[in-house]
């Protein structure tokens, strides 16, 4: 969690990326059939797609308000914040893992190819869990230093991040479509990053307003320090989204749910016990609701934007 937009528009190209793992000559190159690009668009679920992207995109919304909300009411736990997303999805999709697993006679045996993420291993799991608990990690605390815009376009940055680390690792083969979009989107991040040097947000609000406008260097340090916190989060979504798209084409969204779910507890626990044991004990539980209901509805919105992002890898490679 958190898609990757990435996966978003590369998918709408494309309805079989495990096929381009497994035949990684193949390109991704527009059909020179002559039946018309919106046709083919909308027959091979690219409504569905676009529609499943917008909902994702208001679930990332979500998250970034809960912790705006949060982080101004002095919840600084990043990974506690962040633990009760794996708790619950251990807690849901280990019994319907088990379950299908069970009861599902017909489970084709894991593809081959040369990804060695496609071995039905455990540490690939035990990986991508490490990733995405340190990538929410960084997120959430970016959200002490900077603003809640800047962190949600910032957040931008993983979608060249999986382009390049797609074609690296996986061979995928892009259209100068994808790459211009790409450019664009770390363009956007260099406006972002400069509109904060010149023009940072004072997430003080005992310091006034007016200083934050080209003058404080508190509030300009702060800023920029948010955002490159923020830029490294993007950068490990991007790991852990090439990672998780292979994974669930190659094991099925329940079982990478359920995996990434109890890897994420366990490893978050951990964290929590190092760096958190402090920060957690200050939390201010005695302001009732206007702390627990944040805390809770961060919880379940990510939880909804890992489930729906799952089903949306697959339904895309169904469809």
């Amino acid at each position: 969690p958190r898609l990757s937009s990435a996966d978003m528009e590369a998918e709408g190209s494309r309805p079989m990326l495990l096929n381009d793992v497994v035949y990684p000559d193949r390109n991704i190159t527009e059909s020179s059939s002559s039946t018309s690009w919106t046709k083919k668009w909308v027959n091979r679920g690219g409504m569905r797609q676009l529609l499943l992207g917008q909902w994702l995109s208001v679930l990332m919304a979500g998250t970034g308000i809960t912790s705006t909300y949060l982080a101004d009411m002095c919840f600084k736990a990043p990974t506690f914040q962040s633990l009760g997303n794996y708790v619950l999805l251990a807690a849901i999709f280990v019994p319907v893992s088990l379950f299908s697993q069970l009861h599902d006679d017909h489970a084709a045996p894991p593809p081959q190819g040369k990804c060695f993420l496609l071995k039905p291993t455990w540490w690939p799991f035990a990986l991508l869990a490490l990733i995405d608990i340190e990538a929410n990690y960084l997120v959430v605390l970016a959200f002490e230093y900077t603003s809640v815009t800047s962190i949600m376009l910032l957040d931008c940055l993983t979608i060249p991040s999986v382009i390049l680390l797609s074609y690296i690792f996986l061979n995928y083969k892009y259209s100068k479509f994808h790459v211009t979009g790409a450019s664009i989107c770390v363009l956007g991040v260099v406006l972002i990053v400069l509109s904060d040097f010149y023009y940072p947000v004072n997430k003080d609000e005992d310091e006034d307003d007016s200083k934050a406008c080209g003058g404080d260097n508190a509030a300009r340090k702060q800023a920029l320090l948010g955002d490159f916190i923020c830029i490294c989060g993007a950068m490990l979504y991007g790991v852990s989204n090439v990672i998780q798209e292979t994974l669930i084409k190659s094991r099925g969204p329940w079982e990478y749910l359920a995996r990434l779910g109890i890897f994420g507890s366990v490893f978050g626990v951990v964290q929590v016990l190092i760096l958190e044991s402090n920060r957690v004990d200050e939390i201010q539980w005695d302001k009732g609701v206007d702390v627990v209901l944040p805390f809770i509805g961060y919880i379940v919105i990510l939880s909804t934007c890992y489930i729906s992002t799952s089903w949306f890898m697959k339904s895309s490679d169904a469809g």
